[in-house]
């Protein structure tokens, strides 16, 4: 039916049918030696450079790879230009897709001398500023994560779940605006709120598929939204900025835990 629908209705909605076959459907409707030829090109060019080529990695990159040339309406890489390509990664589609991956393969069709390459990424100079909490817990949150032997990345996701908290905190508990004053209590109402917690709540801004936005939170996610705030309150009492009144681990133990 996909098939049917992409070949005489043009349709390339892709986001409105949830999971399919992208590899199938690209073989169905291009050829397999197409698509085949494609594929080796990027992957020739992508594991040269040295792109992880495990099994997992692998098929992420078939899957964007083929809703790319699908949303292109052409197997063929050359009719892939850089301001098609540009155009194509604002596709709900693609959106919600992981854009490092989109842009090596932009990176790849430019090496291959189909199209110019994309613009380097704008040099980061550190993590935006965390609006919508209060000032003195955005200072902590940063101040653990200056602190915070996690690597870069994971540490970067908990100063993400850390700033929902701080904005759950301004809305529901605004006189409470360090972790110095959280309480077993405190701790029961964010075990709570987050059971309650809705994709796109407490965000900074908003991004990917808003068909997302309002779906319940996955029992995983709560999980570490309850496992960030527990570390990060127990690394405040280990390293002695608030004095010990609660054991965190104990007072912000979940369901999903």
């Amino acid at each position: 039916m996909t098939s049917l629908a992409y070949l005489l209705c043009q349709f390339t909605n892709f986001e409105l049918i949830g999971s399919y076959g992208r590899l199938a459907l690209a073989r169905r409707v291009f050829g397999q030696q197409p698509i085949q030829h494609a594929l080796d090109e990027i992957s020739g060019v992508l594991n040269g450079w040295g792109y992880r080529s495990t099994a997992g990695s692998h098929h992420g990159l078939r899957r964007i790879l083929c809703e790319v040339l699908l949303l292109n309406r052409s197997p063929r890489l050359a009719d892939l230009s850089g301001d098609t390509l540009l155009a194509l990664r604002q596709q709900p589609a693609l959106s919600r897709w992981n854009q490092d991956a989109i842009h090596a393969i932009h990176r790849a069709v430019a090496a291959l001398g189909y199209t110019h390459p994309p613009a380097a990424p704008r040099t980061s100079t550190g993590p935006a500023p965390i609006t919508g909490a209060a000032a003195s817990w955005s200072q902590w949150v940063d101040r653990w994560a200056q602190t915070s032997t996690l690597t870069p990345k994971v540490r970067t996701t908990y100063r993400t779940i850390l700033a929902k908290a701080g904005r759950w905190l301004a809305e529901q508990h605004p006189d409470i605006t360090s972790p110095e004053q959280w309480t077993r209590q405190t701790c029961a109402a964010w075990l709570a709120a987050v059971d309650r917690l809705s994709a796109g709540d407490y965000v900074q801004h908003r991004t990917g598929s808003p068909t997302r936005w309002g779906t319940p939170l996955s029992a995983r996610t709560k999980a570490s939204y309850i496992k960030v705030v527990r570390v990060f309150l127990r690394d405040c009492q280990e390293w002695e900025w608030i004095p010990r009144r609660f054991d965190p681990i104990v007072a912000l133990t979940g369901l999903y835990d």
